[in-house]
């Protein structure tokens, strides 16, 4: 009977099982490029194969290290102006990687596309709890939170 014996792989690859006749192989990398293993068959010669390793990097989420809340001046464009404060988002990552805003104030939930990061909250309000996370396809960053007074 013959047996497969699998003895090295490439930088990068390890044997998560081995079987008769097979070997399952994980990647620590994320590079694709070619890997390779040596397989001996019990009492004769090693045999050396190349293959293909084909990896799919990691979905890229937004991060909220790179978000910043800031309570700006009103721009006039909400009448009356007197009675709204705007709140703007700022993202100083890759813009690509925020395709809309989720907004949480004490009282309203707002979801809102990336170009338009500006929220308004009742200007007689003070110390209004202000969270907001960026999100796309892959998911959403955590919460960032300040208070607007």
């Amino acid at each position: 009977m013959w047996r497969n014996i699998f003895t090295d792989a490439s930088s990068g690859l390890t044997f998560d099982y081995v079987g008769l006749d097979y070997a399952a192989l994980s990647s620590t990398s994320s590079n694709s490029g070619t890997g390779w293993i040596y397989m001996s068959i019990a009492g004769g010669n090693s045999i050396y194969k190349e293959f293909p390793i084909n990896t799919t990097p990691p979905p890229v989420l937004p991060n909220e290290n790179y978000i910043s809340i800031a309570h700006i001046s009103n721009d006039y464009s909400v009448y009356p102006y007197s009675q709204w404060k705007m709140v703007k988002v700022y993202y100083y990552g890759n813009s690509s990687d925020v395709d809309y805003w989720e907004w949480s104030t004490s009282h309203s939930y707002y979801a809102k596309p990336n170009d338009d990061s500006v929220i308004f909250i009742p200007y007689s309000s003070s110390n209004v709890s202000v969270s907001v996370r960026a999100c796309n396809s892959n998911g959403c960053s955590q919460y960032v939170n300040t208070v607007i007074n």
